[in-house]
């Protein structure tokens, strides 16, 4: 675990503190967790957001863990921080360009030790699960809308297609449906007939041809060198191909993380995921931040379509993180209703 550390995205060292979390070995038992607490931890944010609007200024915590949460907490205690019940962890943000993460920051070992730790857990398998016909849909109408974006700048009938840490490879569905060559990088065995794993890591596989489109879609959340992973991916890139990036955008009026730190250690706004790719040479084609489905559920994210081309635009937007730390209250009354509220209906009237 890294205590000091460079910004993993514009390589400063211009660091602001957010918000301070507590964290005890014993949490999980003090408190039972019941069907209530995620309604009632939707409520306490909602009313924070728009009562207050700004980070805690108290140390926070939480002992109320659900199974899930309760083995990341395993993960901190049994792998990051052996010999210690109780840990302090500090979030705080890239004042230079936003990029958001906390501190001590897990290194690549790190993250790589969690992944071994929890694969004698069926609970590793994390994301969208399960295969009934509405599930099936929600995965399809997010395909959908990752190729559509995508296809507004295809220069052929036939494409290479790399989907990097998606799992089955679902996500290939609608290129696949067009004819496109499919393949994927991820730790999962049994992909979808027709698309070709060519292995589990970006790091320990040897890739000899180059791709036309890249999706790395949810992943960048979870990886230590972020950068490192940019650049290669770059790497396979044929001249002038796209990649579509998307993650999800966690910052609101502080960051929820006392439940568990251990799933996302990298936290973005638009402008700082626009400047990942910024930073690594990328030209960006679009951008968006707004409400998605990810499996079933619904969730702001933040996606961009960028081009392995550098037109010189090196300079890095501004940081504004800290306009999603003090989120005004109409944003927080939009947030609420397309989160909470939207989905809900669009549920009812289409399943």
């Amino acid at each position: 675990m890294l205590k000091t550390f460079e910004c993993p995205v514009c390589k400063k060292n211009h660091w602001k503190p957010i918000e301070t979390y507590s964290y005890s070995k014993e949490d999980g038992e003090k408190c039972k967790y019941t069907k209530y607490t995620p309604a009632l931890r939707k409520l306490k944010l909602i009313l924070r957001a728009l009562l207050i609007g700004k980070p805690r200024k108290h140390i926070v915590s939480n002992s109320s863990l659900s199974s899930y949460q309760k083995l990341r907490r395993e993960v901190i205690f049994n792998v990051w921080f052996k010999n210690k019940t109780e840990i302090e962890l500090k979030s705080i943000f890239c004042t230079t360009c936003g990029f958001t993460c906390y501190t001590p920051r897990p290194e690549d070992k790190d993250i790589a030790d969690k992944y071994e730790y929890l694969k004698q857990y069926k609970s590793v398998q994390v994301g969208q699960t399960g295969y009934d016909s509405y599930v099936k849909k929600m995965d399809r109408k997010r395909a959908t809308r990752i190729y559509e974006q995508c296809a507004k700048y295809f220069t052929s009938e036939q494409l290479d297609v790399l989907d990097y840490g998606g799992r089955d490879g679902k996500i290939l569905i609608p290129f696949q449906d067009n004819h496109h060559r499919c393949h994927i990088i991820d730790y999962y065995d049994r992909p979808i007939d027709g698309i070709l794993k060519l292995g589990d890591d970006i790091n320990n596989c040897k890739i000899e041809k180059k791709f036309d489109v890249i999706i790395c879609s949810h992943v960048l959340e979870h990886v230590s060198d972020i950068s490192h992973l940019i650049r290669k991916l770059k790497e396979l890139l044929k001249p002038d191909g796209i990649i579509y990036a998307e993650v999800p955008q966690q910052i609101w009026a502080g960051l929820r993380i006392e439940a568990d730190p251990v799933t996302h250690i990298n936290f973005f706004t638009t402008n700082s995921f626009v400047n990942l790719f910024l930073s690594n040479g990328f030209f960006i084609l679009d951008k968006h931040q707004g409400i998605y489905n990810y499996g079933t559920l619904y969730i702001r994210a933040i996606w961009l379509v960028a081009q392995n081309k550098n037109k010189n635009t090196t300079k890095l937007l501004p940081a504004d993180t800290e306009a999603m730390l003090y989120p005004s209250r109409l944003y927080s009354i939009k947030n609420i209703f397309g989160l909470l509220i939207v989905p809900k209906l669009l549920k009812l009237i289409k399943r």
